[in-house]
């Protein structure tokens, strides 16, 4: 019997839908029983995984690093990366969390305050058990937080198939079938469970 996923699609984004659906279909008719577990993310949520595996001694250089950048860019020391811009234009428009802001009048304040807010995430939610490292995207970085990516995995009688290669391959490419770029496919930090809408943070500043 196929697996009732209602709700696998809630918090997504509307281009993220018909693309999760036919992922699903394409599964069901292949017989696999297709669990999505993870869509949208809270900053929170995705600090509590990335700080998994990380010593304190790291953390704490990623956040006196950040807290230092933010400082430089906002006495003028430094200039925002474009791509550091380009995020966090994005992620006032995307993440509720950033709801709550209004829009920054020049792009270092803007860069600044979405630091500010995903080192603030990292930090607030303290340590986390764990010695695997389960991804390298912190807050705000990740297609989770934008509602453009989900986690998924194959399932048989309620186990899911983590250590089954063939099946996590199987499933990889029905979801590449459907349309999302697969994570399997990565040569740098591969996340054979995570698909994501294809160039998403181009289509989330609506660029084509």
């Amino acid at each position: 019997m196929a697996r009732d996923n209602t709700g696998a699609t809630d918090g997504l984004r509307e281009e993220m839908v018909p693309l999760i659906e036919d992922f699903q279909t394409r599964c069901a008719r292949a017989g696999l029983d297709l669990l999505i577990y993870c869509g949208l993310r809270s900053g929170i949520t995705q600090a509590r995984i990335w700080r998994q595996g990380r010593t304190t001694a790291e953390i704490e250089a990623v956040v006196n690093t950040g807290r230092t950048y933010q400082g430089n860019i906002l006495s003028g020391l430094k200039t925002p990366k474009d791509r550091d811009v380009d995020r966090a234009r994005a992620a006032e428009k995307a993440i509720p969390d950033l709801a709550m802001f209004a829009p920054a009048e020049t792009d270092p304040v803007a860069v600044a305050r979405f630091l500010n807010w995903s080192l603030g995430c990292i930090v607030t939610v303290g340590p986390q058990k764990g010695t695997i490292r389960r991804t390298n995207a912190q807050p705000g970085r990740s297609a989770h937080q934008y509602g453009v990516a989900v986690d998924a995995i194959i399932t048989q009688d309620g186990k899911a198939l983590w250590d089954e290669p063939d099946a996590v391959q199987e499933m990889g490419e029905h979801g590449e079938a459907a349309g999302l770029e697969w994570a399997g496919r990565w040569e740098s930090f591969p996340e054979r469970v995570h698909f994501q809408l294809p160039a998403w943070e181009k289509r989330i500043r609506g660029e084509n």
